[in-house]
């Protein structure tokens, strides 16, 4: 079974063909998209995806809003959505059961940017709180979450010591920061600022212990071709997972 969590930045845009061709190319069971949007861009990468048989799609675009940036879950197997419990965002939360022949559990969220309303802190104390209970089962959590460890996941100084304690705090409540753990020195980035040119580790999966073992491969991949002076078709790499 192979998952990619990507963001799409914007709802995709105009590079929408760009990103449905990648898609194809890495021949996904499961998709994770974040940025989704309910416009028409977006809605032609989801009808791709049906296309190619991930017939099965969850999304938290709001018809009110359709331009918001929100989620999609989309797979070749039934899911079932579970809906939040007090989060700051229902659009940047999504819980679902996949019912395959080994059922598993994925959160795919997005956590938002800092800012001076400490509303990313309040982002992220939901997120320990709604994964703490799902700890002990088979469950896989994903997305953009706009932090980073400092010092490790940085070419310049941003992310906080608050920010590098969450990571701790997940891994306390039995969640492990899969690519970090098993490259525990490497230094790779999943979006770079386009001012300065810095890059960060933006984007996460994070496994319990019934699930790290189950993941053969998981791995940071930008795809092609290059658009404008993005690096891929969208200014985020994929997370690529691959399970036994």
């Amino acid at each position: 079974m192979r998952l990619v969590s990507w963001n799409i930045l914007h709802g995709g845009g105009k590079r929408a063909p760009q990103i449905i061709d990648q898609l194809e190319r890495w021949n996904p069971d499961i998709v994770g998209l974040t940025e989704f949007c309910g416009t028409q861009p977006s809605q032609e990468i989801a009808s791709a995806l049906t296309e190619l048989g991930l017939v099965h799609q969850e999304s938290t675009v709001s018809p009110d809003s359709p331009k918001r940036n929100s989620l999609l879950l989309a797979s070749r197997w039934p899911l079932e959505a579970h809906e939040p419990q007090d989060i700051p965002d229902p659009r940047s939360w999504l819980h679902v059961s996949v019912e395959s022949a080994n059922p598993l559990s994925l959160v795919l969220f997005c956590v938002p940017n800092r800012d001076k309303n400490g509303t990313s802190y309040q982002f992220h104390d939901a997120v320990v709180d709604l994964l703490r209970p799902l700890a002990g089962t088979r469950t896989l959590a994903f997305g953009d979450t706009n932090t980073g460890v400092p010092g490790i996941d940085e070419e310049a100084r941003f992310f906080n010591e608050r920010e590098g304690k969450w990571f701790k705090t997940l891994a306390d409540t039995g969640w492990t920061d899969l690519w970090r753990d098993r490259n525990p020195d490497a230094r790779e980035f999943t979006w770079y600022n386009h001012a300065s040119g810095a890059g960060f580790r933006l984007d996460q999966l994070f496994s319990t212990g019934m699930t790290d073992q189950i993941v053969r491969d998981v791995r940071y991949d930008w795809g092609t071709p290059p658009v404008g002076k993005l690096r891929g078709p969208s200014d985020h790499a994929a997370i690529v997972i691959d399970l036994l």
